[in-house]
């Protein structure tokens, strides 16, 4: 099977022996480079096309699909709580619509005509790149940390950061940095803050998961979506929040976790995406 995959330039992992991969990204859509990328992937004979969401924002590779009618289209909608109507526009021209939130799905499927499924986030490395982050073990020098954006148009976390710099003072470290050196800190870090912002199940629940963190999280309806997420995360109420829950101990052994983890990499979600889409396909032709 030949699949394109836009906007992930890393290899997948995904076997070899069944699947044969073109990574392409924003660069290929540009004025300059459209008719060269169309070339390529006419050449490349594609199969299907995967479209992974980047963070906060719609891409736009619709100049290509329109080249290719007769491609099945895929894409994994991660960011529908930041500008649903946007995404609801732009979902129209997918055959198969993955939903990272599993609350917005009967709107999606109210709106639009295609297939759509729940494919929760995941930790944001491939299994070969989880592998690699084990062999070189770091020190646990933060006892409790908030790593990301403090104000967004949904919430205004800056409230409970400063809730928890009262409570904990030099205990509880607080960084806004690049989302590439963001894995750094939470691998330092016991446990982490996370404060979802529409109530969606983002990616710094994995993430900390598999640095090793506790990640200290408001409830939100997809904890419950994963079986077995909830033994690996300490939850609050964010409309009354009460930080007794930090002394909470997690139960589980290292090895529960790497197996928890292993199975929600990049890899492990999209070989869930492909089986679904070869599915759908085989069921069609039927």
């Amino acid at each position: 099977m030949n699949i394109v995959i836009f906007n992930n330039k890393h290899k997948i992992d995904l076997d070899e022996q069944s699947y044969s991969c073109l990574y392409l990204d924003a660069s290929s859509v540009t004025t300059e480079a459209l008719e060269a990328t169309v070339e390529r992937i006419s050449s490349f004979k594609p199969d299907l096309f995967i479209e992974e969401e980047k963070n906060d924002g719609v891409s736009r590779f619709t100049d290509i699909y329109k080249r290719f009618p007769k491609v099945k289209k895929a894409w994994w909608m991660i960011d529908a709580h930041t500008n649903l109507i946007e995404h609801v526009v732009y979902a129209k021209q997918f055959d198969y619509i993955f939903c990272a939130q599993s609350w917005f799905i009967p709107i999606i499927e109210h709106e639009v005509k295609e297939l759509v499924f729940f494919l929760p986030l995941c930790h944001t490395q491939t299994l070969t790149e989880y592998e690699n982050m084990l062999k070189y073990p770091v020190e646990k020098d933060i006892p409790f940390s908030f790593i990301g954006n403090v104000r967004s148009f949904h919430v205004d976390r800056a409230e409970y950061v400063m809730d928890l710099l009262e409570i904990m003072g030099d205990s509880f470290f607080a960084v806004r940095t690049e989302y590439d050196k963001s894995l750094w800190y939470l691998r330092r870090s016991n446990k982490t803050f996370n404060c979802s912002l529409n109530n969606d199940l983002n990616f710094r629940v994995w993430e900390a998961i598999a640095c090793q963190t506790i990640p200290v999280t408001d409830m939100v309806n997809d904890l419950d979506m994963v079986e077995g997420l909830r033994d690996y995360v300490i939850t609050y109420d964010k409309m009354s929040a009460d930080w007794k829950v930090l002394d909470q101990i997690v139960m589980f052994t290292t090895q529960e976790r790497d197996r928890f983890i292993r199975k929600h990499t990049m890899t492990n979600r999209y070989k869930e995406l492909l089986e679904m889409a070869q599915h759908l396909q085989q069921v069609e032709y039927r």
